[in-house]
């Protein structure tokens, strides 16, 4: 999942804690790095994916990120 930034950290927060709650066996979080330290503590077995932003709200580099991290995963519905 791709979410918060310096103003919304709890979103990223609720998102992915929502995503555990139902079942997802992994969690990956992207996040700005300003985050990173607020939301590892509390969510101890995602993985994390920092992406590139501007003063703590991520910006349009962080497609790219994304898009790399996702080729080669297996995408089952």
């Amino acid at each position: 999942m791709v979410s918060g930034s310096l103003n919304f950290i709890g979103a990223a927060y609720f998102c992915a804690a929502a995503a555990y709650r139902v079942g997802t066996g992994l969690v990956t979080v992207g996040v700005p790095q300003q985050i990173l330290g607020a939301l590892a503590g509390k969510l101890p077995e995602a993985t994390w994916v920092l992406l590139p932003n501007n003063m703590g709200l991520v910006n349009k580099g962080a497609a790219k990120v994304v898009r790399e991290e996702l080729k080669g995963l297996p995408m089952h519905c």
